[in-house]
């Protein structure tokens, strides 16, 4: 109730009482309705008062309403979640390899930096055992027999993980004289990265490649071997596998490509006749090519490079 409101009530109950004082012998009735009317006026101040107080609850309702919607203007857009795989580079190692029985060489990947997958180059009188990733010490290993020096390379293809990685392997015993195929498969949730292989001296591999959200190793031996298949595996990576079909002219060294396009080589892989033996691939310096190699006397060979492609943010 308003000061001007209290007072007005006040003046009305005095003007009842005054009448009822004057005239208490015929005038009851009137300073009765007196009453009253001082009554009904109070009450209706109170109903005003009661009537503006809901006034200023609803204004202070409208404002915060008015200062919540301003807060949710102000909020940036959501970007989305953060890719799985950022800050993407390749690491190459330069080596001889001095003709000795079995020589490694590695390439490791900065400190923070995991290693998603790699290549190299080889030359035709080496004989291939290693080529993966080294998951506890984030490298990719190049190892091989051969008898004579020869000039080789290593590539690591390293980036910042921002999900889960995992490295899956899948382990084979072949017979001698064997023909088979393993895969090592990356669980749900999860896309193929990358991979690699290890295998016996007398296992010669036809396929080393991305198959069915894994990695396929294929290989045929002369004599008794163990081989190992790995999958690089992040989960909900933004990763596609590219491929190039061709036939090796033969008659020396030849080479095909799996372009990325617009996105990077984090890994590659090939598969091909097993004519042909002699086989080497890499990732090219500016990483958007995987290019596999290899020799073979004969023509009409039909091979298959593979390109992992990451995109970049």
């Amino acid at each position: 109730m308003t000061h001007k409101q209290r007072w007005g009530a006040v003046f009305a109950l005095g003007l009842a009482l005054c009448a009822c004082g004057e005239d208490s012998t015929g005038t009851g009735g009137d300073a009765s309705a007196g009453a009253d009317m001082a009554g009904a006026d109070m009450a209706g101040a109170d109903d005003m008062a009661g009537a503006d107080l809901a006034l200023v609850d609803m204004a202070a309702q409208d404002m915060a309403v008015i200062e919540d919607q301003a807060v949710v203007d102000a909020a940036p857009p959501d970007a989305g979640p953060a890719p799985a795989l950022t800050d993407i580079e390749t690491v190459i190692q330069e080596g001889m390899h001095d003709g000795v029985g079995e020589n490694c060489m590695r390439a490791r990947c900065p400190d923070g930096k995991r290693i998603l997958g790699g290549g190299g180059q080889w030359t035709a009188g080496v004989n291939l055992t290693y080529l993966e990733p080294v998951p506890g010490d984030d490298d990719f290993v190049i190892c091989g027999r051969a008898e004579a020096p020869t000039a080789w390379t290593v590539e690591a293809h390293c980036g910042v993980v921002t999900t889960d990685i995992q490295y899956v392997t899948e382990r084979r015993m072949y017979a001698e004289n064997e023909t088979a195929c393993q895969l090592a498969q990356c669980p749900d949730g999860y896309t193929l990265v990358g991979g690699g292989s290890n295998r016996g001296a007398s296992l010669r591999f036809s396929q080393s490649r991305p198959d069915r959200n894994g990695w396929q190793l294929c290989g045929r031996t002369t004599n008794a071997a163990t081989a190992v298949a790995m999958a690089v595996c992040v989960r909900d990576a933004d990763v596609t596998v590219t491929s190039r079909d061709g036939m090796h002219p033969g008659g020396g060294r030849f080479c095909i490509d799996a372009a990325c396009g617009g996105r990077r080589v984090i890994a590659g892989g090939g598969r091909w006749a097993d004519v042909v033996t002699r086989t080497t691939q890499r990732s090219t310096n500016n990483g958007a090519l995987n290019t596999l190699c290899g020799d073979t006397p004969d023509p009409g060979a039909a091979w298959t490079a593979y390109a992992l492609c990451a995109a970049e943010p």
